[in-house]
Formats: structure tokens, sequence, C-alpha cells
């Protein structure tokens, strides 16, 4: 524990147990406190499970305030892969900053299958201070099996200021089957 003048408590944790056939597990935690001169929180967690072949699991969170850029930062990231080439994917980023004044998520996640059938989905998120004023929402998924067949949608949300004093959302989405035959809908709103 540090004086007041820099204020900070630092703990760190690191687990590692690894068998006679390779299979090993691994831990880290980091967390740091600083005073009030920065006033920041960050903290570091990583663990990996890789059995005794190629299949593992991955997991980063990593998340900073610092009241003196006015942020908050996080990161996840998530794999999940199998004896064959499926896998699972996941990232989560979240930016928020007084300064600018915007709060910014992003998720990504994929499920790919032995054959090439595989699920992605991406939704961002912004929301913007008084002086713009808006919120934007974007969300887009997609499914794809062995023969083609997929689903999109995708859907936008954007709420504007007082100041311009509109709402304003879409929605779509389209399904595709073996044959090419397809359903579309659109939708749009303003206030």
């Amino acid at each position: 524990m540090e004086p007041e003048r820099l204020g900070y408590l630092a703990g760190m944790f690191n687990m590692v147990m690894e068998s006679d056939r390779l299979e090993y597990l691994t831990g880290l935690f980091n967390m740091m406190v600083e005073s009030d001169r920065l006033k920041y929180l960050t903290g570091l967690f990583n663990m990996v499970v890789e059995p005794d072949r190629l299949g593992y699991l991955s997991g980063l969170f990593n998340m900073v305030v610092s009241d003196r850029l006015g942020y908050l930062t996080g990161l996840f990231n998530m794999v999940v892969k199998s004896e064959r080439p499926g896998y699972v994917t996941g990232l989560f980023n979240m930016e928020g900053s007084d300064r600018l004044g915007y709060l910014s998520g992003l998720c990504n996640l994929m499920v790919e299958s032995d054959r090439l059938g595989y699920l992605t989905g991406l939704c961002n998120v912004m929301v913007e201070s008084d002086r713009l004023g808006y919120l934007t929402g974007l969300f887009n998924m997609v499914v794809e099996s062995d023969r083609l067949r997929y689903l999109t949608g995708l859907f936008y949300m954007m709420v504007e200021s007082d100041r311009l004093g509109y709402l304003t959302g879409l929605f779509y989405m389209m399904v595709e089957s073996d044959r090419l035959g397809y359903f579309c809908s659109v939708q749009h709103d303003g206030i």
C-alpha cells in the first residue's frame, strides 16, 4: 500500500495446472487502483483450457477507468475450438468518454460447424452526448447451412436530440431458401 500521493493497490493471481497429457489450465488476474491524482482501475483476466487434442477455451477481459480522460474500456474475447474445425468466437468491446460523450459497444459471435454452416452476429451500440444527442444501434445476424441457406437480419435505430426532434427506426430481415425464395420486410418510422 503506497501513501495517498500515489495511493494504489495492486493484486496479481496466476494459476497453472498441467497434467501428464498436456492438459493445462491457466488463469491470470491483475487489478490496480490508482490515487485521486490519476483515478483509474485496471483489471485483466485471462483463462485458457486446452484438452489433449486441439480443442481449447480462451477468455480475456480488460477494463480501464480514468477520470483524467474520463473513459471506460472493456474487452472480452472468448474462443472455443473443438477437435474438429468447428469453433465459437465472441468479442465484446465497450468504450465511453465524458470528454467526447459517447458509449460504444461491439459484440461479434461466430459458430462454424464441421462442414461450412456458421452463425454470425454483430451488434454495435453508440450513445453520443447532448452536444450531438443521438442514439445509434446496429444488429446483423447471418445463418448459413451446408446448402447455402441463410437468414439475414439488420436492425438500425437512431434517436436525435430536441434540436432536430425526430426518431428514426429501420428493420430489415431476409430469409433465403435453397430455391432462392426470400422474404423481405422494411419498416421506417419518423416522428
